[in-house]
């Protein structure tokens, strides 16, 4: 059996600190398979099953109890992100990303229908980053990128290889602003008001001269918001919004031929970046919550690119019709903060939401429902 695996995780600001919470699901064509779900003890990573799938507008799940597995840390360590590093059809390998402390690489071997499945620890990375930021994998470089801090609080990353290589990269707010202006000496930015806080996202994506070769976009807690090239280790791209636009939650993308869209969730806002031909450019703002203390805590471009989903620490779901950002649908279903959630291929009729909240309850939707 082929598995695809998704790791969903949320952060949220909640009364002046960030509140995280994770969802694992392993789905197939039709039914969910299994659920690692870390919503109260925050320190253990639970498998569950759930078998069926439902075809109503909305349901929420029930697991099947006791778990499946679980795996509790031995420090009070908060588990900040769940990553597929490899999967095969017997068995699959997710890296866990305990805050502060450490990364976790288990083996999942799922047996036979009849066997409990083993959960296995292949190996621990050393991980002391305080902030928010999760982990990456590169698959195609059989690595693991983390978040790191020098004992100077200064922002970096470090690579991790399948190999056993690691490599370090500093981010210093002076190198990352220099290299970037030794490019573009003409830019109006000022160092003094970029990259500042910790790292809060990474993605990889495809940018450059080397096909082979991914860049990093990455952001600061400042919304400062900037391409890394690693052949070059220069910043080849840089952009920093206006002063309303502070306090990055995080950021989504959807590519588009030679163009990659990014909605961005700042406080009480979500706009639209787009990346082409190696510049940022502020296109629109896409809305403003409308309330204190409600943020859009979680937001995903469907996988055609037709919507932006929103989801809010209020529990509201918003749908948007791209490219004018139409409001079309809005979901109260949950009650609690909206802390992660997962849409699956919406083209066909086995697409699926699921949203998970603070209060524990997690959820699916058919995309075929949605009516939107």
């Amino acid at each position: 059996m082929d598995f695809l695996v998704d790791i969903h995780l949320k952060k949220t600001w909640l009364n002046g600190a960030y509140s995280v919470c994770s969802f694992f699901l392993a789905i197939t064509a039709t039914q969910i398979q299994e659920v690692i779900d870390k919503k109260r003890d925050l320190k253990t990573v639970k498998l569950y099953q759930k078998s069926g799938t439902s075809t109503q507008t909305w349901s929420t799940l029930a697991l099947k109890l006791p778990p499946w597995q679980s795996y509790e840390h031995q420090f009070d360590a908060q588990v900040l992100s769940l990553v597929q590093v490899s999967t095969t059809s017997e068995k699959f390998q997710f890296a866990a990303q305990f805050r502060g402390e450490e990364v976790i690489v288990f083996e999942l071997n799922l047996k036979t229908d009849d066997e409990k499945p083993t959960l296995t620890v292949l190996c621990k990375l050393a991980s002391s980053h305080p902030g928010f930021c999760h982990i990456l994998v590169d698959n195609v470089k059989s690595a693991i990128i983390l978040p790191s801090q020098s004992a100077e609080e200064v922002e970096g990353i470090t690579i991790h290889y399948e190999n056993g290589g690691e490599k370090s990269l500093v981010f210093g707010a002076d190198f990352l602003f220099d290299s970037f202006q030794k490019q573009h000496p003409d830019t109006t930015l000022k160092k003094e008001n970029c990259f500042k806080g910790t790292i809060m996202c990474m993605e990889l994506i495809e940018d450059g001269p080397v096909a082979t070769e991914k860049r990093l976009l990455a952001a600061f807690e400042d919304s400062s918001i900037f391409v890394f090239d690693f052949l070059t280790k220069q910043v080849t791209a840089l952009f920093k919004p206006p002063p309303k636009y502070c306090q990055l939650i995080g950021f989504t993308t959807h590519k588009e031929d030679n163009r990659l869209v990014i909605a961005v969730s700042v406080m009480s806002r979500v706009f639209e970046l787009v990346y082409e031909n190696g510049t940022f450019e502020l296109t629109k703002k896409i809305q403003t919550t409308g309330y204190v203390n409600v943020e859009c805590s979680q937001l995903s471009f469907t996988s055609n690119g037709d919507y932006l989903v929103c989801a809010f620490s209020s529990g509201k779901v918003e749908f948007y019709r791209r490219p004018a950002y139409q409001l079309e649908r809005a979901m109260y279903f949950h009650k609690t903060k909206v802390f992660a959630f997962k849409l699956t291929s919406e083209e066909d009729e086995t697409g699926r939401l699921f949203v998970g909240d603070e209060g524990g309850q997690l959820s699916e939707m058919p995309w075929q429902k949605l009516n939107v």
